[in-house]
This record gives structure tokens, C-alpha cells and sequence, in this order.
């Protein structure tokens, strides 16, 4: 749905396609593979990458409601 309602109208950037694609990876690689281990360095980066993120998902806050998003 991200992409569809998002990224495929224009909503958000395509870079954030990509960020996003990534975490779910990241989320499941974790959650599946046994002894799964990221290096600090990218946990890091990836933590200010997803603040900057959650700042643009947030802009498209008053949209929801002006075009009847859910």
C-alpha cells in the first residue's frame, strides 16, 4: 500500500521507496535469520535516515483527511 498510495502517485519521493523496501528487509532478516547482526554504523544511519522519513510520512498528515486517505 505504501508504494501504491505513496510513491506510485507522487505523494512521496522515490528515495523513500527505497528506505522503505530496505527496513522491511531489515525487519525481516532479523526476525528470521538466526544470529542476524548489523553493524552500528549502519544502525546508526539508518536511524537518521527513518527520522528524516518519518518527517515527509508526517507532512502527508493533513492530507489524509482533505483527500479522504485511510
Amino acid at each position: 500500500m505504501f508504494h501504491r498510495r505513496l510513491v506510485n502517485t507522487g505523494l512521496i519521493d522515490r528515495k523513500w521507496s527505497g528506505h522503505y523496501t530496505g527496513l522491511f528487509e531489515n525487519r525481516h532478516e532479523a526476525d528470521y535469520l538466526p544470529f542476524t547482526a548489523f553493524k552500528p554504523e549502519y544502525v546508526q544511519l539508518q536511524i537518521e535516515e527513518t527520522k528524516s522519513f518519518l518527517a515527509e510520512l508526517e507532512r502527508l498528515l493533513p492530507l489524509r483527511n482533505e483527500e479522504g486517505m485511510s
